[in-house]
């Protein structure tokens, strides 16, 4: 799909919530300006402040969490075509200091509710033209890529429910690929606006009652505009982690430092990324996926870096357990069986598979070689991942996130 040029876009995310814990005076300080703690002790944090440093931008599956974290107030349509939902929402824009941003753009994405189904997704883009391009400069810059790309452009302008919208029509035909494309500008309040649809069904009154819809969303759209099954979900800060904390169904492990690590990134996705799913029941299981970091390198090439998720256990580690063999999900939809030894960390049973690939044959030369290790804790299966010889010391790891508490999350 064509994408409008747009700064800090993004790749491939207030209740009172705090991540309680005793800090001693004179604690050092990490980049982030927060304690650095020892294994076994979470950082605190208040629901309004970031737990991850600010990257600019954020992946949401819901519009109430897009619309507390843009930096502007943007309309929606509060009429969808017949069988669509949100899909996603991603907010893009400028990081403006140590530990703060300003999100300038928001992208919805909506999908048909019914997987099968043969309808296109369509998108919706906002931006603050107080921090953003003109929509003149938008418009030219994309008719310049459709160009480039030999598209045959239509452009022409009309009234939408008393909206001046710019409309363009791109089509692109040869013997191996059928595309058209359609795109709606109009501008509101300060807020540049940019519907696109590809290889769209919709009728010109439908397209017209979605741009008329549109509205500052109201507390019914921000609570059902919402997809519980995204695959990526950003947890950014505290009350991220809380709702994060309800969809995994129990309060997770979440340190900010654990054995000289840093945690540099988190969200919430399915089972398909924790191990092999065995029914479509067991899809739909919430990860916590986050990742960490050492700036020092063991392999003298990359930092030190590894993956922890967390997921409750239907009962996948007793089987690893007694087959001795941890399963995966390949790319190609089947298993991919990795053998695994039990051995002992912290006092804990922990299986510690064999290096193994993603895709195992199918896994190219350039693909990393993996070394997992899955351990139990009160209902709780949790994974760490390292990739080979890069870190110096991944029992050690293991060890601080054994001995690590799962934070407290106030009501």
């Amino acid at each position: 799909m064509v994408k409008l040029f747009k700064k800090g876009s993004y790749r491939i995310p207030a209740a009172a919530v705090l991540i309680t814990a005793v800090l001693a005076a004179g604690t050092p300080v990490n980049a982030l300006g927060s304690p650095v703690l020892a294994a076994g002790v979470n950082q605190s944090v208040k629901t309004s402040e970031n737990i991850i440093k600010p990257k600019g931008h954020r992946t949401y599956h819901s519009l109430d969490r897009a619309v507390k974290a843009a930096g502007f107030p943007f309309e929606a349509p509060s009429l969808l075509p017949k069988g669509y939902q949100l899909s996603s929402v991603q907010l893009s824009g400028e990081i403006t200091g140590r530990n703060s941003e300003r999100m300038d753009y928001v992208t919805l994405s909506f999908e048909p509710a019914v997987k099968n189904r043969t309808y296109s997704s369509f998108g919706l883009e906002a931006a603050n033209l107080k921090y953003s391009k003109s929509s003149k400069e938008i418009v030219e810059s994309l008719k310049a890529s459709l160009q480039k790309q030999k598209f045959i452009i239509e452009e022409k302008e009309t009234d939408v429910a008393g909206k001046a919208v710019l409309r363009i029509n791109a089509t692109l035909e040869d013997d191996s690929i059928k595309m058209a494309l359609s795109y709606f500008f109009w501008e509101r309040n300060g807020i540049s606006y940019k519907l696109e649809l590809l290889n769209s069904d919709f009728s010109e009154q439908e397209i017209e009652v979605l741009i008329s819809s549109m509205k500052i969303p109201d507390e019914n759209m921000r609570k059902t505009y919402i997809n519980k099954d995204s695959l990526m979900v950003d947890v950014v800060d505290g009350e991220d982690l809380q709702l994060a904390a309800k969809a995994i169904g129990f309060t997770p492990k979440f340190p900010l430092q654990v054995s000289g690590f840093t945690l540099k990134s988190a969200f919430v996705t399915s089972k398909i990324n924790f191990s092999y799913s065995r029914n479509g029941k067991e899809e739909l299981t919430r990860v916590l996926y986050s990742e960490y970091e050492s700036s020092d390198s063991h392999d003298k090439k990359n930092p030190q870096w590894f993956k922890l998720l967390q997921m409750k256990d239907d009962g996948q580690f007793k089987t690893f357990k007694a087959n001795k063999q941890v399963l995966f999900f390949r790319t190609d939809g089947g298993a991919r069986k990795v053998s695994a030894e039990l051995i002992k960390i912290g006092g804990k049973e922990v299986l510690r598979t064999s290096p193994y690939t993603s895709d195992g044959g199918k896994s190219s030369a350039y693909n990393p070689v993996w070394i997992g290790y899955f351990w139990l804790e009160q209902g709780v299966c949790y994974q760490a991942v390292f990739k080979k010889d890069q870190v110096k010391d991944p029992q050690g790891a293991v060890a601080a996130l054994i001995k690590t508490r799962p934070v407290q999350l106030a009501k």
